[in-house]
């Protein structure tokens, strides 16, 4: 890495964290193909599926909780080091339980690793990343997790093609979730190359190594005005020892919450944790028949989808701006989903919802699902980022657990069928994506193309000042 130019050596070094996000997006996606072999293994009740399915979320939100205070004390690389040793852990585990409590355990531990990764990967990305850059850097996260998801969806229908159902039943599973352990593997040894966030360097007082690295991600001539950039937002952090309310940070943290909770609150995850029940029960799928009609091959199709639209996210994220991407993006989001839920009222499904799905999650993965963790991560002080994207962080997979939940406990009440016909679910999720873009459209500013010191200056100034204020010139 030491000959590489410097966009090359930000390239590699993006690259190289966002397996974190490969990770991620293999640990939410491997639980659409497993669960309804492993709900048969263990003879699970609809409130126990969720539980299944949502337990790994449990273990996010504990990860994402510890994630600020870990990375704070040991440094960003560390703590990326140990979300994928946990990814291991329960790759290994999860493959081979003789108890539904058993699986609950190591999908508990996975969801602690990707809890972790979660928060880690776009605040390094963010504070290793060079402005004109950050937004097709930090979209790398998210291009990471629809690969991990398509690479996910393929290897389930390899596993599961032309096989008979008692060996879903009893192996299937088992190797959908140890296929987990090679990328884990891989970022585990490569976390070991990776430099340390410049930004957490100047933090420790080491800015002499910090510029090092920075001259390597953005060239020597910007490294001495970047680190100094960083210097003097940290030499404020008087306030770092203040709270996030009393430092006037307070609109900062509410929308870095309201980006991150309301993009999962559009139903994305129910299309990908349930992606195989669903598209059994709104009749896209033909039992297998045919290529087309069986949904596994599907599900595969749906994975291209989603990595596609996050390279369309990573191209056009410092072109087109943060604020009308997501304002577009969710309003797309809205449009497709409630019209699934038309479809499942009316009872005209098909395989032509499969075309509506695709475009719902081409909309989200190009915009709703990458860039409100480039927003978190790149609107927040240094003083303050680690605490803010923490805490947003763990309120997105809060949102997480509750759609996860509660999907299957409403698609399955007699009550909710007889008068909405399994649809009631798709229209929460239209009225929450309606929410997003207006928060987008009414709150939201443009952050492209500024340093993450200079968005902090200009991100609702009015907050900002008191900071200023307490530091000598």
């Amino acid at each position: 890495m030491e000959k590489l130019s410097a966009p090359q050596y930000g390239f590699l070094v993006a690259l190289i964290c966002s397996v974190g996000g490969l990770l991620f997006g293999y640990d939410i996606a491997v639980i659409s193909g497993a669960v309804q072999y492993f709900s048969a293994y263990f003879d699970l009740s609809p409130a126990m599926v969720g539980w299944g399915v949502s337990s790994a979320l449990i273990g996010c939100m504990a990860g994402a909780g510890v994630a600020s205070t870990l990375s704070e004390k040991y440094g960003r690389k560390k703590v990326l080091h140990l979300s994928a040793i946990l990814f291991a852990v329960s790759a290994i585990g999860s493959s081979m339980p003789d108890t539904f409590s058993e699986l609950v355990i190591y999908r508990v531990i996975g969801g602690f690793g990707m809890g972790l990764s979660s928060m880690i990967v776009p605040v390094y990305l963010s504070e290793i990343s060079p402005s004109d850059k950050r937004g097709f850097y930090g979209s790398f996260n998210q291009v990471m997790i629809t690969f991990g998801i398509l690479c996910t969806y393929f290897i389930n229908y390899v596993i599961v093609s032309g096989r008979g159902l008692d060996w879903l039943v009893e192996t299937a599973w088992r190797w959908m979730f140890f296929g987990e352990l090679i990328p884990a593997a891989v970022l585990a040894i490569a976390a070991f190359f990776l430099p340390e966030s410049p930004r957490w360097l100047v933090q420790q007082k080491r800015s002499t190594e910090a510029k090092a690295i920075l001259a390597k991600a953005n060239g020597n001539e910007k490294a001495p005005t970047i680190l100094n950039e960083i210097e003097v937002d940290i030499s404020r952090t008087t306030i770092s020892n203040k709270g996030i309310y009393e430092s006037g940070l307070g609109k900062v943290l509410w929308m870095a919450i309201a980006v991150a909770c309301l993009s999962q609150a559009t139903g994305i995850n129910v299309i990908i944790y349930y992606t195989t029940v669903l598209l059994n029960s709104i009749g896209t799928g033909d039992g297998g028949t045919t290529l087309w009609g069986d949904v596994f091959f599907q599900n595969v199709l749906i994975g291209v989808v989603c990595f596609s639209a996050a390279i369309v996210a990573a191209k056009n994220a410092d072109k087109l701006g943060r604020r009308p991407m997501m304002i577009w993006g969710s309003l797309i989001v809205a449009a497709t989903i409630i019209l699934v839920g038309l479809a499942v009222l009316t009872g005209n499904t098909g395989i032509w919802l499969l075309a509506v799905i695709m475009t719902y999650l081409f909309a989200f993965g190009s915009t709703c699902g990458p860039l409100p963790w480039v927003i978190a991560a790149e609107i927040c002080p240094n003083s303050h980022r680690n605490r803010i994207v923490s805490k947003s962080t763990l309120l997105f997979w809060f949102t997480n657990v509750i759609v996860a939940q509660t999907f299957p406990m409403m698609n399955d009440s007699p009550w909710l069928q007889e008068h909405f016909n399994g649809s009631f679910p798709f229209f929460i999720y239209g009225l929450f994506s309606l929410m997003l873009a207006y928060i987008c459209y009414r709150y939201l500013p443009e952050t492209k193309g500024k340093t993450v010191e200079e968005i902090y200056q200009e991100f609702l100034p009015e907050t900002a000042q008191p900071v200023s204020n307490e530091v000598a010139p």
